[in-house]
């Protein structure tokens, strides 16, 4: 530090013991704008000189002051220190919050920078423009500071009329924080001012949905039906709400002027089928059913005419088919099923996967059913299939290991234990490279875990960590089982190690 930095912060001191008292003030005040004056700083020398004269010390306006004096010498611990000191004199002077706030920002302190801006703009608030408001909300909340961020986005909406991001930015946090009536109003507000918005109509029903206010949720999805006939989410949700009323007439209805206004749209012919099938109407809801699946692809389903009685499986036939490009081009593949049902899985594997003569397909199941048996004799690869009926836990050892390129599990109603069990003997079954894919993984048991498929899964995979890729974890979990690592060995003259 220079000599004249030294004699400075020596008369700033001098300064603060005068405080005490207005003797001496005058000659203290003088000599730092002295000091300022030979050091090339007259502006801020006529500020201590005008300071000097008044007939009573500042304190604010000091602390200030020697802020300033250490900014300018970059002495950032110093000038924190003294508007810290000021803000307990004075805490509404705005002024030292935004000092603070640039402050901190030149230090890379962004917490206690949003801290001050927001504290500075709380006093001064027709300073902060709505980009800026909203910004600081986003990183209040960042901070997990909800209701100050819910403040600045109230901010930015004074400050700008039909500033919509606020308005979507404030919702949003609400919806965060389960506060339903305060979404509700946040949306309403903007629908004063523009009630053409569809999607503000969308996201105020959606709310009302969320809070089980059927009659209002239903009557605004029907409001965006008139305003817009092809926005699909909201017949969708329309739909939601009636099967959730189970209005099974109006579910039909609904989902027929859907697909009348819209093109391509499975889950209406899916709750379409589920609704009829409620009505006891099952040759209409089998079409229905037919008919989501040729929407993705399958257009077998519907020659052959599988007789679907419920549709679990289409929305998965995108990623299937991603996963099962290798199978699909491969000649000689093997497929293992555990699980029947109806057999829709079957079917699909033998139409879009086991295409090739040489290609088998193995399905295990404690017994099948009615429905399976009459969907597998509709294909056209009957002579592919192998049905093996009793317990798998006990037929799965009798099958060769290392034989299958595929195997899927859907047998959700099986405790984790047993389920743990059946993924053992599956293992050795799959080949390197093979995929696995169980079904409904994640579907949970009212009566907890031990219940559910998704805790033995789990418990498997621990016991082979290393030796499979996950390809998908959602409702349905798909892995891969990896090429073991081959290390030579000079011992054993060079030959390969597992």
């Amino acid at each position: 530090m220079s000599a004249a930095y030294t004699r400075l912060n020596q008369a700033v001191a001098k300064c603060k013991e005068t405080l005490l008292g207005p003797d001496g003030w005058y000659d203290a005040c003088m000599r730092v704008s002295n000091i300022l004056t030979s050091m090339g700083r007259f502006n801020e020398a006529s500020q201590w000189h005008s300071m000097a004269v008044e007939t009573e010390p500042n304190p604010t306006q000091f602390h200030a002051k020697v802020a300033v004096l250490y900014v300018i010498q970059e002495e950032w611990d110093e000038a924190i220190n003294w508007y810290s000191q000021l803000l307990e004199i004075n805490p509404q002077y705005a002024e030292a919050h935004r000092n603070l706030a640039q402050i901190y920002s030149r230090l890379g302190d962004t917490d206690n920078e949003v801290i001050h801006w927001y504290e500075f703009l709380s006093h001064k608030p027709e300073l902060g423009t709505p980009e800026g408001h909203v910004k600081l909300g986003d990183s209040l909340q960042e901070q997990g500071k909800f209701e100050q961020a819910a403040i600045c986005y109230e901010r930015a909406i004074v400050a700008k009329d039909q500033y919509w991001q606020a308005y979507d930015a404030l919702a949003e946090l609400r919806s965060k924080q389960k506060r339903w009536n305060d979404v509700a109003d946040c949306y309403q507000r903007m629908l004063e001012q523009d009630p053409s918005k569809v999607e503000v109509h969308y996201n105020l029903g959606k709310v009302w949905l969320q809070q089980k206010h059927y009659d209002r949720a239903i009557a605004k999805f029907r409001e965006i039906n008139t305003l817009d006939p092809t926005f699909s989410q909201a017949y969708q949700s329309l739909v939601q709400c009636l099967v959730e009323r189970e209005q099974w007439d109006d579910v039909v209805s609904t989902c027929r002027s859907a697909t009348n206004s819209i093109e391509d749209l499975p889950w209406a012919y899916r709750q379409m089928g589920r609704a009829l099938a409620q009505k006891g109407e099952e040759k209409e809801a089998i079409a229905a059913y037919q008919q989501v699946f040729q929407l993705h692809g399958w257009e077998e389903c519907s020659k052959n005419d599988y007789q679907v009685i419920d549709d679990y499986f289409s929305d998965q036939i995108p990623l299937w088919q991603k996963h099962l490009q290798p199978l699909i081009k491969q000649e000689g593949g093997a497929a293992l099923v555990i699980g029947s049902q109806q057999g829709i899985i079957p079917c699909w594997l033998l139409d879009k996967v086991l295409t090739h003569m040489s290609d088998e397909l193995f399905c295990v199941d404690q017994a099948f059913s009615k429905a399976f048996d009459q969907n597998i004799n509709q294909t056209s690869g009957l002579e592919k299939i192998v049905c093996l009926e009793g317990q798998p836990l006990s037929l799965l050892p009798e099958l060769p290991s290392d034989c299958f390129d595929l195997i899927v599990v859907q047998e959700r109603r099986r405790k984790a234990d047993y389920t743990q069990q059946e993924m053992d003997l599956c293992w050795p079954l799959l080949k390197t490279g093979g995929v696995v894919i169980v079904q409904e993984y994640s579907w949970e048991h009212p009566g907890g875990p031990q219940h559910s498929p998704k805790a033995g899964v789990d418990s498997f995979l621990k016991t082979i960590k290393g030796q499979f890729d996950i390809l998908s974890q959602e409702h349905q979990l798909i892995f891969k089982k990896k090429a073991l690592s081959v290390v030579f060995s000079p011992l054993r003259g060079g030959k390969a190690l597992f």
